[in-house]
């Protein structure tokens, strides 16, 4: 019985639950954002919140492409890149503001593409640094016993 929710399970470990939590720490972030700055016309409207729910889905199948061992790096980062400029040009700039201001939105997506690389190269260093040390571990020989 067990096999027949295997694909539930699936969906649920990959994909709704880290939507879930893209989502939790995404409304967190504007949140604390209206409480520091005291603005009470930031917070998010129910629009906002669903766009901030559909944003955080495609996040969580779009960080299924880390899972594939076949695809190089480079083009797992492009992948992941590009639908998520994308999703978020069309989700937030186009669905929820309505955005009239191109080159407001164009500095957006710039400041949001430094941001994702920023963060981005942090994890490969990160990545990097442990695999060589897991490299090294395997080369280690016991001399004594």
């Amino acid at each position: 019985m067990s096999n027949n929710f295997n694909p539930l399970r699936k969906v649920l470990y990959y994909f709704i639950y880290p939507a879930c939590m893209y989502f939790s720490l995404s409304i967190f972030a504007v949140t604390a954002l209206v409480y520091i700055t005291m603005n009470p016309a930031w917070a998010p409207s129910f629009i906002a919140m669903t766009g901030i729910w559909i944003f955080s889905l495609i996040m969580a199948a779009l960080g299924n492409i880390f899972r594939y061992k076949k695809i190089n790096m480079f083009f797992k980062i492009l992948i992941h890149y590009l639908g998520t400029v994308f999703s978020f040009i069309g989700i937030f700039l186009v669905f929820i503001a309505d955005y009239d201001n191109s080159a407001g939105a164009f500095l957006i997506v710039v400041v949001f593409s430094v941001i994702y690389f920023f963060t981005a190269s942090v994890i490969l260093l990160i990545r990097g640094i442990v695999k060589r040390s897991s490299e090294q571990k395997g080369k280690y020989k016991k001399q004594f016993n």
